[in-house]
């Protein structure tokens, strides 16, 4: 993933996110650069407009200048979208193994407790 242009106008990065998209560059608008600094205030917000694919950096410099030109790898919408979802599974997967793993532990933390109640009450009552 490379950064094509930062905005300081989020309606700019979004209306060259469409565009770009269009022609088959997939592209994605990042969050705040860090390392400028803005008193806080509503408009001082800079995005960043993103080209997904690193082989489709040079088109999108390209369409920059020439709407008109074509792209060597054209994307479609629906492999666009596959990407992301690919993208968006791969990310939650360590979570989820985490929180599988934390599950697992407190509820065997709990089944042995209730194992460790019920030998000792039954070794009270012999």
């Amino acid at each position: 993933m490379r950064l094509l242009a930062f905005f300081d106008d989020p309606d700019g990065a979004a209306a060259l996110n469409r565009r770009l998209r269009a022609a088959g560059i997939m592209t994605r608008i990042g969050g705040i650069d860090p390392h400028t600094y803005r008193p806080p205030r509503a408009d001082a917000i800079q995005v960043g407009l993103w080209v997904v694919l690193d082989e489709q950096y040079a088109d999108a410099i390209k369409l920059l200048d020439d709407p008109a030109h074509v792209p060597r790898r054209v994307l479609s919408a629906t492999e666009m979208d596959a990407i992301e979802r690919a993208a968006e599974r791969r990310s939650r997967d360590p979570v989820r193994r985490w929180l599988d793993r934390a599950l697992t532990l407190v509820l065997g933390a709990c089944l042995f407790g209730l194992i460790l109640y019920t030998l000792i009450d039954f070794l009270r009552q012999s």
